[in-house]
C-alpha cells in the first residue's frame, strides 16, 4: 500500500496513525494499536553476553499489535511510502521500553525479555510518534 510521505507542522497524527496501520495491517495479521517511522540510535544495538547482534535498517516502521511489536521495512516509491516487509518481531510480554530526549531528538529505548536492547529515535517534531511511544511505555500484563 503507497502512502502520502509528506509530513507538515500541522499534520493530524490520528489520520497518520490510521494510514500506517492500514499499510502495516495486511502484514503483522493482528489489530495494530499504534505506529511510528523512527532510526536507529546511532545504528546501535547492545546484547548482552554473546548473543547475535540484531540486523535492522537504519530507519523502520515500528507497529504495535496486543501481543507484538513489529519492526518493518519500508521505501519511498511513487511520492508514498510503501511498507516493503517485516524485519523482526518481538513478544510485547516482557518487553520495556524507555524514551529520553536529546537536544536532536527523542530516543525510544526497547529492552527485550532476554536483555537484547535496541534503540531507535525520532525527531523532535515528529509527534506522529507520540501514540507509539505512549503504548510501548506501559508494559503489557
Amino acid at each position: 500500500m503507497s502512502l502520502t510521505s509528506t509530513l507538515t507542522p500541522n499534520v493530524d497524527a490520528g489520520a497518520y496513525q490510521a494510514r500506517y496501520a492500514a499499510a502495516v495491517q495486511p502484514v503483522v495479521g493482528a489489530p495494530v494499536i499504534a505506529v511510528g517511522l523512527v532510526a536507529r540510535h546511532g545504528g546501535a544495538v547492545r546484547t548482552r553476553g554473546r548473543r547475535k547482534a540484531l540486523r535492522l535498517p537504519s530507519s523502520v516502521m515500528l507497529a504495535v499489535t496486543p501481543s507484538h511489536l513489529h519492526a518493518l521495512s519500508y521505501d519511498f516509491k511513487n511520492g508514498g511510502t510503501v511498507v516493503v516487509g517485516e524485519v523482526a518481531r518481538w513478544e510485547r510480554n516482557g518487553l520495556r521500553a524507555d524514551v529520553d530526549h536529546t537536544p536532536a531528538c527523542k530516543v525510544l529505548s526497547i529492552t527485550l525479555g532476554d536483555g537484547t536492547r535496541v534503540e531507535f529515535e525520532s525527531m523532535w517534531g515528529e509527534d506522529v510518534n507520540h501514540g507509539l511511544f505512549a503504548v510501548l511505555l506501559h508494559p503489557v500484563s
